[in-house]
This record gives C-alpha cells, sequence and structure tokens, in this order.
C-alpha cells in the first residue's frame, strides 16, 4: 500500500487515542456495552466520512387538477428555518419504506394508504445539530399521495414549525431542495 492511500485512510488523531483503539476483545464488548451511541468525542469524525441513510417523503395533493407539494419549515439544523422534506434517519436493522411510515406518523399523526418510493438522492447537509463539519446524507425519497382526509388529519410535531404547499419551486428553496423536487416533476415555472 503507498503512503497517499496509508494516509487517506489513516485514523484521525483524536480517534486514535479513544479506548475502543487500545481495548481487548473482552474491553471492547464492555464498552461496547456501556456506549449506546457513538462517543461525543469521535462523533464528528464518523458523521464527516459516513453516509447516513434517510427515509425522506414529499407530500403530494391534486387541487383541480393540479399537483401540490407539501414542505415544512426545519427548526433545527441542518436547514433550520427552511423549508425541506420531512422525514429522519433510517434506524438499524429497518427497511427504508417502514422507517418511512413511522416517519410520517411521527411527524405528521398520520397513516397514509399510497406511498411510493421515488429515487435516492446524495444530499449534502452545510451543517450539522452538533454544530461541526459539513456531510452527507443518501436520502431514500418516497413520495406520498394524499387524500384529503389524510391531509386534514396532518398535525405537525416539534422538528416542524409550518407546513406549506407549493406547487412550483420557490425561488429561494436550498439547490438540494431544488433539485430533489425535480425528480417529482415540479419546477421553477409554475
Amino acid at each position: 500500500m503507498n503512503d497517499v492511500v496509508k494516509s487517506a485512510i489513516a485514523l484521525p488523531e483524536a480517534c486514535a487515542t479513544d479506548a475502543w483503539r487500545k481495548a481487548s476483545s473482552d474491553e471492547a464488548t464492555q464498552l461496547a456495552k456501556q456506549r449506546r451511541f457513538i462517543p461525543e468525542d469521535i462523533y464528528p469524525t464518523v458523521q464527516r466520512w459516513s453516509n447516513f441513510p434517510t427515509a425522506d417523503f414529499v407530500c403530494i395533493r391534486e387541487v383541480s387538477g393540479v399537483r401540490e407539494f407539501m414542505l415544512v419549515r426545519r427548526v433545527e439544523p441542518p436547514f433550520k428555518d427552511e423549508f425541506f422534506v420531512p422525514g429522519g434517519r433510517i434506524p438499524q436493522g429497518v427497511h427504508p419504506k417502514d422507517a418511512c411510515l413511522i416517519g410520517l406518523k411521527r411527524e405528521f399523526k398520520i397513516s397514509p394508504s399510497r406511498v411510493v418510493f421515488t429515487e435516492h438522492y446524495p444530499c449534502f447537509n452545510p451543517e450539522t445539530q452538533r454544530d461541526s463539519d459539513p456531510y452527507f446524507t443518501l436520502m431514500h425519497l418516497f413520495a406520498v399521495y394524499l387524500t384529503p382526509d389524510e391531509e386534514k388529519g396532518i398535525q405537525l410535531d416539534d422538528t416542524g414549525s409550518e407546513k406549506k404547499w407549493f406547487q412550483c419551486i420557490p425561488a429561494d428553496i436550498s439547490w438540494q431542495m431544488n433539485e430533489i423536487l425535480a425528480l417529482y416533476g415540479f419546477s421553477e415555472d409554475a
């Protein structure tokens, strides 16, 4: 292995001093039992070099023959105070569609009848909730086609401050949202 490859895969200094690196097999097992999540001291490094899978959804309705999509204003980073698609991380061992259905129940208090996988999208997040470097998520995007009754039942949880329906992509939206909504056939022109 050449030096360039070695340096590219070398662990950062902070990770080299972590207890995991010095632990025997038995000690590592004990550490694993004590730590359910990635330790705070190495989390930013793991996040920067990982690609977290998420299940995200675009709610779609038809009003007088015109398709509309709904976005939610986020209350926390990334994309704080911006309109974005709802959703969240996929827990380990959960199928992406099941994670989407869980997210719909959690964030909107609904269980829609028609949820369809659309596309994978590698999203660049400019910031994290922990104030560290930008990172990527691999979004599993779903289209959620709402009936009028399902739409009326939507109740936002505490991850969103406002929901809004659009017919075309707003000019002031992030480039990531612009690309994602284009996958659903929406454009900046009505």
